[in-house]
């Protein structure tokens, strides 16, 4: 579990990108790739030229007030649990395919998560950094200088709008906000749209 916390990932990137000799980027992210590409952002303001974030705010964005964002995080507590892998994965991944909402790609991700280890490795980027105490008291991270763009679905199952909306607060850069109408899986769901805001972002 250790090997998944936040800064050992995000120190695996830019050694990828220092071996690539590559010195400035642009990130699009989702989920936990988002969290991930905020802390890098905001680390590494001059790597970073322009960032999308996908469902996920800025990790400084509290939400202790927020009632609903807890009602839809109860899985990421769950996951903490050592029973998490067989409560997930019984009676042919009946809690799984509920959780995901059926999305038609299940079968591809069952299928790799099937895999020896796979889901315990999944599991692994909650465990390391979405624990109760992490929740409570949380590391601050720098504004970022990024030049961004917010994207969040309104039909998302796991992520309230009001963190996405708020992480503007923590974008020094400028900051742009859009929501589309949707589920949680942007990019599989709606790549058309989700290309044509990065195409425009991008070209600007």
């Amino acid at each position: 579990m250790e090997a998944y916390k936040m800064q050992l990932i995000v120190g695996d990137v830019i050694g990828i990108l220092k071996e690539l000799q590559v010195d400035r980027v642009r990130i699009v992210a989702h989920d936990w790739g988002a969290s991930l590409g905020w802390t890098i952002s905001s680390l590494f303001p001059k790597l970073v030229e322009k960032f999308v974030p996908i469902s996920v705010g800025h990790p400084n964005i509290n939400f202790n007030t927020q009632i609903d964002q807890w009602e839809k995080s109860w899985y990421v507590f769950m996951f903490q649990s050592q029973f998490a892998e067989d409560f997930l994965a019984k009676n042919n991944w009946e809690v799984f395919r509920e959780w995901t909402r059926m999305h038609n790609e299940q079968d591809k991700w069952i299928y790799e998560l099937s895999r020896p280890g796979a889901l315990t490795a999944a599991l692994n980027w909650y465990r390391a950094n979405a624990s109760l105490k992490l929740y409570i008291k949380k590391p601050v991270l720098p504004n970022i200088n990024a030049s961004t763009l917010g994207i969040w679905s309104s039909f998302d199952a796991y992520l309230t709008e009001a963190k996405m909306i708020q992480s503007g607060e923590c974008v020094d850069g400028t900051w742009r906000y859009e929501r589309l109408t949707g589920s949680h899986w942007v990019p599989l769901d709606q790549p058309e749209k989700l290309n044509e805001l990065l195409i425009e972002f991008f070209g600007n």
